[in-house]
């Protein structure tokens, strides 16, 4: 079950910097606000699972 958090976090953490680019760079405000929502919820995901782990 751990591998599981772990890839989620791993996913999350490649995927956290693209999304947060796009959304800085988008033109379309649905666009950003779509990117804006996925970066904060990798970013959110990635923050879990170190609590997860450290506790």
């Amino acid at each position: 079950m751990e591998w599981l958090f772990l890839l989620a976090a791993v996913v999350a953490a490649f995927c956290f910097p693209n999304s947060l680019v796009e959304a800085l760079r988008a033109e379309d405000e649905d666009k950003r606000s779509n990117n804006k929502l996925f970066a904060c919820l990798c970013s959110a995901v990635v923050v879990f699972v170190l609590i997860v782990f450290i506790n």
